[in-house]
């Protein structure tokens, strides 16, 4: 699940749906996806994320602000070190 906030990250959680599953949710990873320089127009700054879509076809994550839409991986392997897709 990918949850945005109005500080400009988005939280990817791994969630259950399962009454009997004791850990609950797990937060996996604090993305800081917001982007000054593509978003920030006229001085103005909103950080708040407004929706998410999901591109299952291309394993991307789409975040809307006011000002801008920034295309985030869902394989983020470089920034972790070695993981699988």
């Amino acid at each position: 699940m990918f949850l945005g906030s109005d500080e400009g990250r988005v939280l990817k959680v791994l969630a259950t749906t399962h009454p009997n599953d004791s850990f609950g949710s797990k937060l996996l990873e604090d993305i800081d996806v917001y982007n000054p320089s593509k978003c920030n127009v006229q001085g103005q700054e909103d950080r708040r994320v407004l929706g998410l879509e999901l591109d299952k076809d291309y394993h991307a994550l789409f975040v809307a602000f006011t000002s801008c839409v920034i295309r985030v991986p869902l394989s983020r392997c470089t920034r972790h070190g070695a993981c699988r897709r």
